[in-house]
């Protein structure tokens, strides 16, 4: 085996699980009733908006602003 090249298999395992991981919850995602996506972003956007964020209007509020801060408070 060449110099390096257990470090590049290791790496691309660890890729492609990782890769696996993203798939599998897509597809659980895309499966869920759309009932339950709603509610999910509903909630998600709640949490977004209240605590320290309270003064925040959601409507001014995007995406990824909501999801960075549901992510820094721990989620659900």
């Amino acid at each position: 085996m060449f110099r390096g090249t257990r470090k590049l298999i290791v790496f691309k395992a660890r890729w492609e699980m990782r890769a696996t991981r993203e798939h599998l919850l897509f597809w659980i995602g895309r499966h869920m009733p759309r009932s339950v996506r709603y509610y999910a972003t509903v909630v998600s956007c709640a949490e977004a908006t209240t605590g320290q964020y309270g003064a925040t209007i959601p409507d001014e509020l995007s995406v990824m602003q909501m999801l960075k801060r549901v992510g820094d408070k721990g989620g659900r």
